[in-house]
């Protein structure tokens, strides 16, 4: 009976002092980059939300001076249903200019232009010697936007943006009526790392 006492005693003190050390230190914040400190001027980030959609680019921000950076954008798209797919890609190219912060972290109004071209693929059946074709069409197209954000960083090189605007798409389907051009609202959410 000694021998379980003592068991259960010294289990019980081995068992309680990782939680007496936790309560002894405090958790770390996250503390949000100050303007002040030493401002990163590169800035990886994606658009989780629009690559789970099939549409998504992966865009690298370079600070050119307090309130300017370039951007460079390669983007993708990437849609799948039954034998028809729709695929391409794009490099954008663009500017922003920070209100506030020193670039890439702070208030901004930017524009970005991406050219690139889209593809459309559909299985056209059978042939009557058992093998399968595929109509396939590639067209240009061209998106630029104009937009209002901001860009939050922290101590640890995590970084979160969000931007709205509008944008402008042409694509050219030249053996069609029927072409996508227009100005249709934008909106951006990005995460990722800045050094």
């Amino acid at each position: 009976m000694r021998f379980l006492k003592v068991s259960i005693s010294v289990l019980m003190m081995i068992a309680c002092t990782p939680v007496a050390h936790a309560q002894d230190t405090a958790p770390t914040p996250m503390v949000m980059r100050s303007p002040d400190s030493s401002s990163p001027k590169n800035r990886i980030t994606i658009a989780p939300l629009s690559a789970l959609l099939g549409v998504g680019n992966v865009t690298y921000e370079r600070g050119l001076g307090k309130h300017a950076s370039l951007q460079l954008s390669p983007s993708f798209l990437y849609w799948g249903w039954g034998d028809a797919k729709l695929y391409g890609g794009g490099l954008g190219l663009g500017a922003s200019f920070y209100i506030t912060g020193d670039a890439p972290q702070g208030m901004r109004l930017f524009a970005d232009v991406t050219p690139g071209f889209i593809t459309a693929e559909a299985s056209s059946g059978s042939s009557t010697d058992g093998t399968s074709s595929t109509d396939s069409e590639t067209v240009f197209y061209l998106q630029a936007r104009a937009m209002f954000g901001y860009n939050w960083a922290w101590q640890g090189g995590f970084t979160l943006g969000i931007a709205a605007g509008v944008q402008y798409i042409h694509v050219d389907l030249k053996d069609s009526s029927f072409a996508l051009n227009g100005v249709l609202p934008a909106a951006d959410f990005t995460l990722g790392f800045v050094w």
